[in-house]
């Protein structure tokens, strides 16, 4: 509590520095300590203000309109892509600190005369108010949940959410004299952080698909992944006058840390699903609460422990499936078909660093694929893709600028590799061995065993292409004469020495 207040107690003299110097952007109001800060934005500006968890929305109104020079009446708080019913309680939905509400403001429209009293039955009365209380109820408890979970809308609304504060119907809630404020805790929804660095909770926002602007309603809630993974599935209304844009765009956050803004955002993770019915682990055979579910028709699923020791051991056989459509991916460990894993971000679950490894294999494979290779010089191993594949000469444009035989890979020479210099046969082959260990020309150069000496001598020098002797240019010129041989060569080019060379790089 006391840290707290000390943390608030610098924040508001921090802002009221910037106030002093005319450097804020955002306007402040501040209620007590035991508050929930949220930022609310209206018509290009943005007010941070502290308000009471326990407040509903007409509260909130109420505390930011005159700051917005408005009546409460004349705005509409939209999160998530849902308009907040002025009977919406704060603390029973997912706005956490830090999160965005977005005020826009409304045309006022005409009350409409009250029919006398003598026209309306009491009956009719009761029957409108109670009418009005379960839309509303209705309307609380879908926007309560949408950010957790896929909601079903509708006659039949189907509240998929895992909480046991929601296992009480619609019904029982309304016929209660006192009806339970829902508060969805749990989350269906799942990502990898990279603020926390692990597998977390998600929460799911909406904003405009064009300007990206969170002043967006949905026409109607997503009720799968297609909804939100696929583009201009589900329409809305962008409140942003200058925007025309009918479609909702869909992103996800983290829900264990403070988000730090409206583009702090989390990759989700569609293949790791809570467990309710208790699934046991294709490999440990434990029943874990959250679950790694596989698309083959089986619907395999291990627990996360278990996928991520699965592809951290296949990382380190380096036996990913390349596929031409999905890219560098893993298929369910019972060998299933048509189930490769479609999204890379599972692989995250490995850790950062592994997951480094894993796109850098990824790269590899795909430049090996598409007839690549790798420049041998020790520090580059720049990809390259040649122009002619029937082509010896390579050379690292873009990279150390070493021109090397494509065949031997050692530097560019005249004449036929010599036999010292190529990989013995024992050392390479053109697929796994019999002993199942696989080794490639290009590794198998670039990982020979050296002095500091031998290395930094391949690094400076470059051989003569007649006779391979290693040759060190001192500076001057690119017109090189070997000392042993006395072959007149091109330190550039690495072939004979010719006038093209003398136009084109004879100083440099």
């Amino acid at each position: 509590m006391v840290f707290g207040e000390i943390l608030r107690a610098v924040a508001a003299l921090f802002e009221g520095l910037l106030r002093l110097l005319g450097m804020a952007s955002v306007d402040s109001i501040t209620i007590g300590p035991n508050s929930l800060r949220v930022f609310i934005k209206y018509a290009g500006r943005t007010i941070s203000t502290d308000l009471d968890p326990r407040w509903e929305i007409r509260k909130v109104k109420e505390m930011i309109a005159p700051k917005l020079g408005v009546s409460p009446e004349e705005i509409k708080i939209i999160f998530a892509g849902n308009e907040l019913p002025d009977s919406f309680v704060l603390e029973t939905s997912d706005v956490g600190q830090q999160s965005y509400l977005h005020a826009v403001r409304v045309r006022l429209q005409l009350k409409v005369p009250e029919p006398n009293e003598n026209e309306v039955s009491v009956a009719n009365a009761n029957s409108m108010v109670e009418q009005k209380q379960q839309d509303e109820q209705a309307e609380n408890l879908v926007v309560q949940s949408c950010t957790r979970t896929f909601v079903t809308t509708g006659p039949e609304m189907n509240l998929s959410v895992t909480n046991t504060s929601f296992e009480k119907t619609l019904e029982e809630a309304q016929a209660s004299d006192n009806p339970p404020v829902p508060v969805n805790t749990r989350s269906d929804f799942f990502v990898y952080c990279s603020t926390c660095d692990d597998l977390k909770e998600g929460k799911l926002r909406v904003r405009c698909a064009q300007c990206l602007s969170g002043a967006f309603t949905v026409s109607r809630h997503p009720q799968g992944w297609d909804d939100v993974l696929n583009p201009k599935q589900i329409e809305g209304t962008c409140e942003d006058e200058a925007c025309d844009c009918q479609y909702a765009g869909f992103y996800f956050k983290c829900a264990s840390h403070v988000t730090a803004g409206e583009d702090d955002s989390s990759p989700p993770l569609q293949q790791v699903k809570r467990n309710e019915d208790s699934v046991p682990c294709l490999a440990c055979g434990d029943a874990k609460d959250i679950s790694f579910v596989f698309t083959c028709e089986n619907a395999h699923s291990t627990c996360v422990d278990c996928f991520k020791q699965y592809a951290l051991t296949k990382i380190n056989q380096r036996d990913y499936v390349q596929d031409s459509v999905i890219g560098y991916t893993l298929g369910c460990p019972a060998l299933c078909e048509n189930s490769l894993l479609r999204d890379p971000h599972h692989f995250k679950l490995m850790g950062k660093q592994q997951y480094n490894r894993y796109q850098r294999f990824a790269t590899e494979e795909c430049l090996i694929q598409m007839g690549g290779i790798f420049c041998p010089q020790p520090d580059c191993g720049m990809g390259i893709i040649p122009e002619d594949v029937n082509c010896n000469k390579i050379a690292c444009l873009h990279g150390c600028e070493y021109v090397f035989c494509r065949r031997c890979l050692e530097g560019w020479h005249i004449g036929e590799c010599r036999q010292e210099g190529t990989v013995p046969d024992p050392c390479t082959s053109s697929g796994p061995s019999s002993t199942g260990y696989y080794v490639s020309a290009d590794r198998a150069a670039q990982a020979q065993w050296g002095d500091a000496t031998r290395r930094a001598m391949r690094l400076s020098t470059k051989p003569c292409p007649n006779c391979r002797v290693p040759t060190e240019r001192a500076g001057g010129c690119m017109h090189m004469e070997c000392t042993k041989c006395k072959f007149q060569w091109c330190w550039v080019c690495q072939t004979s020495w010719n006038r093209e060379c003398m136009g084109n790089h004879w100083f440099g």
